[in-house]
């Protein structure tokens, strides 16, 4: 009857209600909407798959990173449950002696008096790593007086003759008189220290080869150069630089401060490939789209170490920029 509510069935609900229900059923059935679940489903197989075929970071007992992808039979053999190892966290913030601790004497192949290498380190990180930055600072010079993963006797030797490049000190001369071979003696001495790190490589062994590339550069050793520039991107490729870390760290097994270190070494890296490439007239080694890491970033320190690393990346990221169209432009030569 006119002005009498809608018949209702059990549980109080509408007859018009329901056959809404039964229209949205009929809609949800449609083809359109199950091709979209079809689709949807097969994008979350195909990314599945994509995951399987990534290949894995397996961290070591010294907590370095080696990537092995989806063709090795190593990968049976890694756990993805790895946390960080002790070793990793080694880091002290706020370390301000000026002093080298007297276990580190013992471990460098040539003795160097404190002043000079004092000296030599603080020519480096203002008039080399800056334009090449390789080395983070605040984590080198941490380490440096801590005893930490990221100051090793190579990476010394290789500091103390690129700083040796940029100041008039005879004691950095084999022969006072020649400017031209400022530096030679510790690059010799980081030759050989070379040869038995390669055989356990490090972060801080890519870095020391990178710094090497740009000596026997500035030695006039051309060959040499480019065989140091790609041992170091072999190593690059063999520690994982170039996979995204982001899961790691959210997952707890990486440092953010490890992963920071490696984006900067991957990017400084890449500039000195193109930089090699360019000056060699050669095909470049690493290409952009071989990599996903992200754009070192800055953190705005007060401190003059802190600032300095700050003003490294903002130079860092507008070089890497410039190097990338520098590889497009070599790529279409």
């Amino acid at each position: 009857m006119r002005g009498m509510p809608a018949k209702t069935r059990e549980g109080g609900q509408s007859i018009s209600s329901l056959n809404k229900s039964k229209a949205s059923a009929v809609q949800s059935d449609t083809p359109k909407v199950r091709r979209q679940k079809a689709f949807l489903d097969g994008a979350a197989e195909i990314e599945q798959l994509r995951r399987q075929f990534e290949g894995t970071l397996n961290l070591d007992h010294d907590g370095e990173t080696h990537f092995y992808g989806v063709t090795s039979g190593r990968l049976d053999f890694l756990t993805s449950s790895q946390g960080v190892p002790d070793t990793v966290l080694d880091h002290k913030e706020g370390v301000t002696k000026l002093t080298i601790p007297s276990f580190f004497h013992d471990l460098l192949p040539m003795s160097i008096p404190d002043e000079l290498q004092l000296h030599l380190i603080e020519i480096y990180f203002t008039w080399a790593n800056p334009w090449c930055p390789v080395i983070n600072e605040e984590l080198f010079r941490g380490s440096m007086y801590s005893g930490g993963k990221y100051c090793t006797p190579l990476l010394l030797m290789c500091i103390s003759s690129m700083g040796s490049r940029f100041t008039d000190r005879p004691e950095v001369r084999s022969d006072p008189a020649s400017p031209y071979i400022a530096g030679r003696s510790f690059l010799e001495e980081a030759e050989r220290l070379l040869q038995v790190e390669l055989k356990s490589p490090k972060i801080t062994t890519i870095q020391a080869l990178t710094i090497m590339s740009v000596l026997y550069c500035a030695f006039g050793y051309d060959s040499a150069c480019w065989l140091h520039e790609g041992m170091a991107s072999r190593l690059m490729l063999e520690m994982g630089l170039n996979i995204d870390t982001t899961p790691l760290v959210a997952s707890g097994s990486m440092r953010a401060g490890e992963a920071m270190l490696r984006r900067q070494v991957y990017w400084s890296l890449y500039s000195v490939d193109k930089l090699s490439a360019s000056y060699t007239g050669r095909a470049c080694t690493m290409l952009s789209f071989q990599g996903a890491v992200q754009m070192p970033f800055v953190k705005s320190g007060t401190s003059l170490v802190a600032s300095r690393q700050d003003e490294s990346m903002v130079f860092l990221n507008s070089q890497v920029k410039l190097c990338q169209i520098v590889e497009e432009i070599l790529l279409n030569l």
